[in-house]
């Protein structure tokens, strides 16, 4: 746990806000931030029904969510990352992959998509219904919609991916055993679940998880589903 102060108030917060907060805090002016964490009266189990029908509002009249990865890598290598992705984006950037001389950038974006951000189900709902959504990682920040461009690009040379690194796993750090090219083009921004796609069978396979999750499901449906299903947010229990 970490700490900061509002209205002269220590306040304990876990690491990973402290992280964001980091990362998104300006120097020269101040930021209108919300956080759940802090926003929220996370002991109110009547605030928390109420917040979770309204979530889908306050995303989406956020002016830009924050999608915070967490700080760089102790060994420095996720530096790589973010201005890879910008540099697959330039026009300059040939259509062929070269995964000799991007060695090391191609392996910090695998170990970025890899962070357990991307894995959590809640973070649906603050993607879903962002008009704007950054990805911050350390003191690097890039539009998530660019970083979905970029996966297209290795999704168009998987095969390349796939024979640069033919050992068909991650690098020894790796935590899922997918191959390279797997996690980049189906890992990332690509592991978010987008309910536009499937409103129907997606809740059926939510429905199997704790409630918390269902309920971030439900804010990314319309108001009438949610009020029809209405289910209650408390501590999970599975």
């Amino acid at each position: 746990m970490s700490s900061i102060h509002i209205n002269g108030e220590a306040i304990s917060i876990t690491v990973s806000l402290w992280h964001a907060l980091a990362a998104i805090r300006s120097t020269d002016q101040a930021i209108l931030t919300w956080a759940d964490a802090l926003s929220i009266n996370q002991h109110d189990v009547d605030e928390l029904n109420y917040q979770v029908q309204i979530m889908d509002t306050i995303y989406s009249k956020a002016e830009t969510v924050a999608i915070c990865l967490g700080p760089h890598s102790e060994d420095g290598t996720s530096r790589l990352a973010l201005p890879y992705l910008r540099e697959i984006l330039s026009p300059s950037c040939p259509s062929k992959i070269d995964c000799i001389e991007s060695k090391e950038q191609i392996s910090a974006v695998v170990h970025l998509f890899e962070r357990s951000y991307w894995k959590r189900l809640w973070i649906m709902q603050e993607v879903f219904h962002a008009k704007k959504a950054v990805v911050y990682c350390g003191s690097d920040s890039i539009a998530l919609g660019e970083m979905s461009l970029a996966c297209k690009y290795f999704e168009l040379n998987t095969l390349r991916i796939e024979n640069g690194f033919p050992s068909g796993k991650g690098a020894q750090k790796s935590t899922n055993h997918y191959s390279f090219a797997q996690t980049l083009t189906t890992q990332g921004p690509n592991a978010l679940l987008d309910p536009s796609t499937d409103l129907v069978s997606t809740p059926l396979h939510i429905l199997r998880l704790c409630r918390n999750k269902l309920a971030a499901r439900l804010v990314t449906c319309s108001r009438h589903a949610v009020t029809c299903c209405n289910a209650p947010f408390t501590s999970s229990t599975v």
